[in-house]
């Protein structure tokens, strides 16, 4: 017997999209941002440096709501 197991359903993935992206230029800091959630005057929310723009391939999501298929 298998108490407390349930079918579990699959979440479907969202398709990878290519996307700009702001990066932070500083060499001790990670931050990322995508560019239509950055703000105006595009310095990086973590150090405050200068951010440049790149191209990634991320997971589509939606602006509005932030979760993909609802």
């Amino acid at each position: 017997m298998a108490f407390g197991r349930r079918n579990q359903m699959e979440i479907p993935k969202p398709p990878d999209v290519e996307k700009n992206v702001l990066s932070c230029e500083g060499d001790d800091c990670n931050g990322w941002m995508r560019e239509e959630f950055a703000s105006e005057d595009e310095l990086c929310p973590l150090c405050g440096g200068s951010m440049k723009k790149e191209i990634r391939t991320l997971p589509e999501i939606d602006k509005n709501n932030n979760f993909y298929g609802r």
